[in-house]
């Protein structure tokens, strides 16, 4: 599993971003289990963030679709911070 997955993955699992999720999808907790579980095997499969969101904005909704976004920003800008840490 990719680093930039796993960061992904531990964002999604923390209580902050699920309930920001959980109200995003009307507090439907059968709509979160579909989500996260669409998320996740879309990164496996190596989906582009951009189709994911893409499908979340429709399948969802435009709010889930930005939590996500956000969540894919922040890992991305904590990776690069990481790595760029260890080349100097």
């Amino acid at each position: 599993m990719k680093k930039e997955n796993q960061k992904i993955y531990s964002i999604l699992n923390n209580i902050h971003f699920e309930t920001q999720l959980l109200e995003s999808l009307d507090w439907d907790d059968e709509s979160l289990s579909r989500l996260l579980k669409f998320v996740f095997q879309a990164l496996e499969e190596n989906y582009s963030q951009e189709f994911i969101l893409q499908k979340i904005k429709e399948n969802f909704s435009e709010e889930t679709c930005i939590i996500i976004k956000d969540v894919f920003i922040t890992t991305s800008f904590e990776l690069t911070n990481k790595d760029s840490k260890y080349e100097n």
